[in-house]
């Protein structure tokens, strides 16, 4: 009887440490808000060859020869900070996604504190691969993710929306994906742009210089948003051939004075 009784209490306490020790090291990333100022960016190689994944070896203008402009995940050190390592960098517990399909984002969108996808892009679509992320339904739409569907974004401090006119109104009603980000879902602050920005031209590349410089401010230098918009749009121009390439149609959503380098949600408006 006293040999049972310690074997069950033996199994208890082995079970109560295993609980309290190593259960946390098998749970995943949560996909809600107010747990962890998760950072997800998305980076893509698709098959008309625009690559924002990788590091891209283009020409300066400024600099008068050629170097290194980081993608998403590859390449950092100060010269060329990517935005993944930027993140890092600033202790965001940031991950990266390379071709993901939309139901990644769909499904961690509502637990991220930082959003960045550098990519293909319409007013009312983000190019995934296989389908897409979209802001509302609408008419002869195929294979999306609707964000208006989603809940519980309002704890998102920052999106950076990459992609072409993601914030114009093309469709006379006022609404895109810069709108649904932060009007209809509450993210703090987003970015977008009202024209179509260039990724490459011969050998300059427009779109990782901007997200190499973007991250070089925001996270290195710890600029606010306008500000850090403000360098990379002319440093786009200085490095590409004094030619801006759409990126002076940036447009900032929502508060352009916030500083998005210390990690942590957003301010949580109460929006669906």
């Amino acid at each position: 009887m006293v040999r049972t009784f310690k074997l069950v209490t033996g199994i208890l306490v082995s079970l109560t440490l295993f609980i309290g020790i190593f259960l946390p090291l098998f749970i995943v990333k949560p996909a809600y808000a107010n747990s962890h100022p998760w950072a997800d960016v998305y980076g893509f190689w698709y098959s008309d060859g625009y690559d924002s994944e990788h590091a891209q070896w283009g020409y300066s203008s400024w600099h008068g020869d050629h170097r290194w402009f980081s993608g998403i995940e590859t390449l950092f050190k100060f010269d060329n900070p990517s935005v993944h390592y930027g993140l890092c960098y600033r202790g965001w517990s940031s991950t990266y996604y390379y071709n993901a399909p939309a139901s990644t984002p769909y499904g961690y969108l509502p637990g991220d504190a930082y959003f960045y996808f550098s990519g293909h892009a319409n007013s009312h679509l983000l190019g995934y691969i296989g389908n897409w992320l979209s802001d509302v339904p609408r008419s002869g739409d195929s294979n999306c993710y609707y964000v208006s569907n989603l809940r519980n974004m309002d704890d998102m401090k920052f999106a950076m929306l990459g992609g072409c006119r993601t914030a114009a109104n093309d469709y006379g009603d006022g609404r895109h994906l810069a709108w649904e980000f932060r009007c209809d879902r509450g993210v703090d602050t987003v970015v977008g742009f009202t024209r179509n920005i260039t990724w490459q031209a011969g050998s300059y590349y427009p779109a990782h210089c901007w997200d190499q410089e973007f991250s070089r401010a925001s996270q290195i230098y710890q600029y606010h948003v306008a500000d850090s918009c403000a360098w990379a749009k002319l440093w786009v121009y200085r490095h590409c051939g004094n030619n801006h390439r759409g990126f002076d149609t940036v447009t900032i959503w929502g508060n352009g004075y916030n500083y998005i380098y210390t990690p942590g949600d957003g301010i949580g408006e109460g929006r669906p």
